[in-house]
């Protein structure tokens, strides 16, 4: 996983190396999906969900990048053509960018492992908890999944109940499905 550092001890959620965001929705076929980078680094993704997405988004980015300016434009080259050949079945693309989130260390250890687990597999929450050291903290990696910045960057749609139904997923169950079919090929 490629995860740009933070310096400094007073919040994980302060980095000081940018200024201005740049945030551009993309036509899936899965529905439109917003992304919101900082140069070249993905900072945040999830699939449009109208005014209560923006003022989601608008809140995490002003706690995560206070004074930060985030203007529509194009997306990076390299961030575009990433999202677009995951589209097109080329599902490895994304597992190169780069990701800058503020979380606390819990989640970003979620965050962390979610980006291991295999396009085209899934994994329970019990078993991440187990993973990441916190095996009876399965409800809470479902809070850190939910607050996961970085959809598909970092695949939450991935994680599914003890007994592989489809539970929890922000974009809504019907885009988790069709992820996890998409991946599946």
């Amino acid at each position: 996983m490629r995860e740009r550092g933070y310096s400094g001890a007073r919040s994980a959620c302060h980095p000081s190396w940018t200024e201005r965001l740049v945030h551009s929705k993309l036509s899936t076929p899965a529905g439109a999906f917003e992304v919101v980078c900082a140069a070249d680094v993905v900072v945040f993704a999830a699939f449009a969900r109208g005014r209560d997405g923006v003022r989601e988004r608008d809140a995490y980015l002003a706690r995560a990048w206070p004074g930060a300016t985030c203007e529509a434009g194009a997306l990076p080259g390299s961030v575009a053509r990433a999202f677009g050949k995951y589209f097109e079945g080329k599902h490895a693309a994304l597992d190169g960018l780069e990701i800058a989130v503020c979380g606390t260390a819990f989640e970003r250890q979620v965050w962390g492992c979610l980006r291991t687990v295999a396009v085209g597999s899934t994994t329970t929450y019990g078993a991440v908890a187990s993973a990441v050291g916190r095996p009876t903290a399965a409800r809470a990696v479902g809070g850190a999944t939910h607050r996961n910045p970085v959809a598909l960057v970092v695949p939450c749609h991935r994680v599914v109940g003890s007994r592989g139904a489809l539970v929890g997923y922000a974009g809504g169950l019907g885009k988790k499905a069709w992820l996890l079919g998409h991946e599946r090929g």
